[in-house]
């Protein structure tokens, strides 16, 4: 049966109102009210339930369960019990209407929001998702910078060669004129600075390569078996289980704002006891239907 502690907690229920004693007697007062009640419970539990029933909760109610032999004891648990299932379905209706409330006029359910209210939820459904896409498009961004890098190094060694080759020619014209002697030494020293400009662009090649043998070294180290540039075109994420992902998130949000666990960041009370958030004609037809089957039994 019901113990004190429960009595405790019945008499700082926000919605309790003394009953004891019915015969116009003194108010009791809380220390002398715990006992009344304690005893009632055990002494007449079909009186307790009748005028404090709907005040306990479904555990509480279950604790009278061996006195459900007693017919009206049956009869309150009955009530009481549906009166409970009823209540509870109203809430997570009145919960439902405003959730899509919240996502008719705000952010609420934005990847944002919901990543502040349960990251770990986020993260295992969408958030490795998303990070895919952001690693594809900063590896994309990175092969553009490498071509742009590349085409630039060729411009320039094109615009070297044909000033080297413009050089030439101005050189050959001029010293067609010249003595035979001043002819030869022109003529080798044209040879070291081409052999120059050719080191120089073999030393450049020989650099890049080197970068790409490092950057190709490092990416097998990370456990990749295809070349960065391969891997990273070839590799798309698909956009389809992207969204189901996204939905999926979504419903889960949903049915955890109607579960009633967003009390960090949602005040359930102006919504659970806001008559506003009602389906009256919904109500009205339940209504009419629960009082035909109960008729009918």
């Amino acid at each position: 049966m019901i113990d004190s502690c429960c009595i405790a907690q019945l008499i700082t229920h926000p919605d309790f109102e003394p009953k004891e004693p019915l015969r116009g007697g003194p108010t009791l007062t809380q220390a002398a009210l715990a006992p009344r009640l304690l005893a009632l419970a055990n002494q007449d539990p079909a009186i307790f339930l009748e005028r404090y029933g709907q005040l306990l909760s479904s555990e509480e109610l279950a604790s009278f369960d061996c006195k459900a032999n007693e017919y009206c004891v049956a009869w309150h648990l009955k009530e009481l019990r549906r009166s409970a299932a009823q209540k509870a379905t109203q809430i997570r209706n009145r919960r439902f209407r405003a959730m899509q409330k919240l996502e008719g006029i705000g952010d609420y359910f934005s990847d944002h929001q919901m990543h502040e209210r349960a990251p770990e939820v986020y993260q295992s459904l969408l958030g490795r998702f998303c990070e895919q896409e952001r690693k594809m498009a900063m590896d994309s961004d990175t092969i553009i910078k490498e071509k742009e890098v590349t085409d630039s190094i060729e411009e320039e060694h094109d615009t070297e060669s044909s000033d080297d080759d413009g050089c030439g020619k101005e050189d050959q014209e001029t010293d067609s004129g010249d003595q035979e002697s001043e002819a030869d030494d022109a003529d080798d020293e044209g040879e070291e600075t081409y052999e120059a400009q050719a080191a120089a662009f073999l030393e450049r090649e020989r650099r890049e390569q080197m970068k790409d043998e490092k950057r190709l070294a490092t990416w097998h180290a990370d456990g990749h078996n295809k070349s960065p540039c391969r891997s990273r075109l070839a590799r798309q994420l698909p956009a389809a289980e992207v969204q189901h992902q996204r939905e999926v998130l979504l419903q889960t949000m949903r049915e955890r704002f109607i579960d009633g666990l967003d009390s960090d960041w949602f005040d359930y009370r102006q919504v659970d006891n806001n008559a506003e958030y009602d389906d009256l004609e919904k109500e009205s037809r339940d209504a009419e239907e629960r009082w035909f089957d109960a008729d009918s039994d």
